[in-house]
């Protein structure tokens, strides 16, 4: 267990130039002069950290291996999160571009078949007139019973 600190330590401190950053974005009221001063030592930015927001040491050494996680990961992605948000944002693309294509198509039937869109726009109309207005006429006949 002794060496995964020792491990984690270490690494900490070659990574430290890339933390300093995502630390002061988690706890602005860390001054960048005084994470400066710990030289990349885990445990002395632990102890700076938890002084300077009343967090516990425990607290503070969880967040900090979670930061120092995010800070390997390749640039750009956020891990699992971010491969999520690409996946949304393709499946938003190619909707749009259906839709887009859906559109365009409809226009060109209702400017080659205007007669024929309209007649078939009447009659939905009147369907759907027929079947709101009976379900309102069901409810009338039995509430005046």
């Amino acid at each position: 267990m002794a060496s995964g600190n020792s491990d984690t330590t270490i690494d900490f401190a070659k990574s430290f130039d890339k933390l300093v950053p995502l630390i002061r974005n988690e706890w602005p009221e860390v001054e960048a002069e005084a994470l400066d001063k710990t030289g990349g030592d885990f445990e002395q930015v632990v102890t700076l950290v938890a002084k300077k927001t009343e967090h516990t040491k425990t607290l503070v050494r969880k967040q900090l291996t979670e930061l120092q996680s995010v800070s390997h990961e390749e640039p750009g992605t956020a891990g699992e999160l971010g491969r999520l948000r690409k996946i949304v944002d393709r499946l938003q693309a190619r909707s749009h571009e259906i839709s887009e294509k859906m559109l365009a198509d409809a226009k060109k039937k209702v400017s080659d078949n205007p007669l024929t869109a309209l007649l078939m726009a009447l009659g939905l109309g009147l369907v759907l007139g027929f079947l709101l207005r009976g379900f309102g006429r069901g409810r009338r006949a039995g509430g005046d019973a």
